[in-house]
């Protein structure tokens, strides 16, 4: 690696989390999305892929391995979660009153989400999740004590690979070679798809 590789890796190492988007997917054959919807808050994402590996033993030694990708747990901890996006992300109904009214047969649809990291040479890094479903998870309730805190919710989600074409994430970062502001501008405006 040159001096000048070496000096823009050191400058790649993210320090935060910021803009946190989801789309709902409108039609899950085709698998195109719907409109980019801000959730606010960001505090924390876990994005865990699971990959399962299989060794074949053969002549008394390994002889070959392969791996195969699973899915991807994702948990999302954010200052708030607004009514309505409770409502579009676990499937969930607002009633006449406002309130919001779950079943348990509520499903939430399929979505994709995405979210800036900043990097230490103060560049992002952009990601797209694309095919992910939400679920119930727990909520815990404390009572308020002399020192204050605050009680933040986790969404947490299970994705998968998309079917029409196997993806399951995109990323691209401020300053690589071809990477374009315009392109980054535009980045959340809609669920980005690589040709």
């Amino acid at each position: 690696m040159n001096m000048e590789s070496e000096k823009m890796a050191k400058g790649n190492i993210p320090v935060g989390l910021d803009h946190l988007v989801y789309a709902v997917m409108t039609d899950e054959e085709l698998e195109t999305y719907g409109v980019v919807k801000r959730l606010p808050g960001a505090i924390q994402a876990t994005i865990t892929p699971t990959v399962n590996s299989a060794t074949l033993y053969a002549d008394d030694i390994a002889y070959d391995t392969t791996s195969a990708m699973g899915d991807i747990a994702v948990a999302l901890n954010t200052a708030e979660v607004p009514t309505e996006d409770q409502a579009k992300l676990l499937g969930h109904a607002i009633d006449d009153n406002g309130g919001l009214d779950k079943k348990s047969t509520d499903i939430g649809p399929y979505v994709a989400i995405g979210y800036r990291r900043r990097m230490a040479n103060k560049k992002f890094r952009y990601v797209w999740l694309y095919k992910g479903r939400f679920t119930l998870g727990a909520e815990e309730a404390n009572t308020k004590t002399d020192t204050p805190t605050y009680q933040t919710p986790t969404l947490n989600a299970t994705f998968i690979s998309r079917q029409t074409d196997e993806r399951w994430q995109y990323s691209v970062t401020d300053g690589d070679t071809g990477v374009t502001p315009e392109f980054l501008d535009t980045f959340f405006d809609t669920v980005y798809i690589p040709n």
